[in-house]
């Protein structure tokens, strides 16, 4: 916890640099009461300097957003600073990935469940809003600087230590070869709501499991389902828009 000193010099170098925040938030397994409330009343200090809170789409997260009778911690975030969900990112290190990782079954379930409820988060952008059409990725993680176990700080996409252990014989997984994959698997270019999506994280969609248990795409399902729910009507504007909007989608790989 921060006291009145250390606030005020935080706010101080924010006030002369223009520096926002961020900060993370977990529902499930990350908090004990006391340190709950240390977060809240840090995230109250710096209300006017945080720019987002970023949420983990795990699956304890996911079912804890949906099944919880106490949603008031969720429900002050929402209400007072932009909120978005990070996908889950895979890496060789971490043991229990397979169960952390939600199921894309579970994934459509908290996408509906956002929709109807929480319509005003980042990630929902894309599925409600017909206008918002960025024609470029949702990836929150390529944004910030993360720092690996080793001590490294990749550019851009932090899944490189999932890319680098991950090998096809004895060539890298590259990215690219991901991407093509999963463009392959749901013919996206054909999909009418192609230049709405805003794709997935590549990295967790390639990872073997039994997540993948579902043969429709998450994000057509849930497109899908906002157009039979609230009348989405999605816009595609022709192939040289089309090509363009791809462009941007997979510029920064």
């Amino acid at each position: 916890m921060f006291d009145k000193k250390n606030s005020d010099k935080v706010m101080d170098f924010c006030n002369k640099h223009d520096v926002k925040l961020s900060t993370s938030y977990d529902p499930r397994g990350r908090f004990n009461k006391g340190q709950l409330e240390i977060f809240l009343e840090n995230v109250e200090t710096f209300k006017d300097y945080i720019r987002n809170v970023s949420i983990v789409t795990t699956s304890q997260n996911v079912q804890t957003i949906i099944k919880s009778n106490d949603k008031s911690t969720f429900d002050y975030l929402y209400k007072n600073f932009p909120v978005d969900f990070d996908a889950y990112m895979p890496s060789p290190l971490i043991k229990t990935d397979s169960k952390l990782i939600p199921k894309d079954s579970e994934l459509l379930a908290f996408n509906k469940y956002l929709i109807d409820n929480y319509p005003e988060c980042e990630n929902m952008d894309a599925f409600h809003d017909p206008l918002n059409q960025t024609g470029a990725m949702m990836c929150t993680r390529g944004n910030s600087i993360t720092i690996q176990p080793d001590g490294s700080s990749p550019g851009g996409c932090c899944g490189v230590a999932y890319q680098r252990d991950k090998k096809t014989g004895e060539t890298p997984f590259e990215t690219g070869d991901m991407v093509e994959k999963f463009l392959k698997k749901y013919n996206c270019f054909e999909c009418e709501y192609y230049e709405n999506c805003p794709f997935t994280c590549f990295v967790k969609a390639d990872m073997p499991g039994d997540h993948n248990d579902m043969e429709e795409c998450v994000f057509k399902e849930t497109f899908n389902y906002v157009k039979k729910t609230k009348g989405f009507k999605p816009k595609r504007d022709g192939e040289d828009d089309l090509s363009y909007g791809f462009r941007q989608k997979v510029k920064m790989l």
